[in-house]
């Protein structure tokens, strides 16, 4: 019983300065001097600022959104599913996977050092087949010029 007292008193305690420390912060905030208000001006975003880069943040979400979609439903996924996935993104999400899809495009093995490293084997060996092929056809009509 004492220790329901002593946490409803408590608690009572912190409501209470909570509530007389904001109106004593208002109350102070007019005692301001002008150095003090532009100061304060500085360290606070003007609303248009902050609606600016809310709008601006936006369309580029749009436009990530928008090559993300058009890419991925040119490699063949669900044009439904893609949408309802890729509007469930992050923006970090969303802005990695857009970079990757146009890696994906410029690059000839898709971007992947693997794919890279097995397109390089694989051309190689193809080159050695030919000369290898070149170099014993020729040999082989050597040979009649005894």
């Amino acid at each position: 019983m004492a220790k329901k007292g002593a946490l409803s008193i408590l608690i009572s305690f912190l409501i209470l300065f909570f509530l007389f420390g904001g109106f004593s912060t208002n109350l102070l905030a007019g005692d301001l001097n002008s150095e003090e208000r532009e100061m304060l001006k500085k360290h606070l975003l003007a609303t248009e600022t902050l609606r600016k880069a809310m709008i601006d943040s936006s369309h580029a979400r749009l436009a990530n959104i928008e090559k993300l979609e058009k890419q991925l439903s040119k490699w063949g996924f669900d044009a439904t599913q893609v949408k309802t996935a890729v509007r469930t993104l992050t923006n970090s999400e969303l802005l990695y996977l857009v970079r990757q899809s146009e890696s994906a495009n410029k690059n000839f093995f898709g971007g992947a050092s693997t794919g890279k490293t097995v397109g390089l084997i694989t051309i190689g060996a193809l080159v050695a087949f030919i000369i290898v092929w070149e170099a014993t056809g020729l040999s082989a009509g050597a040979t009649g010029w005894d």
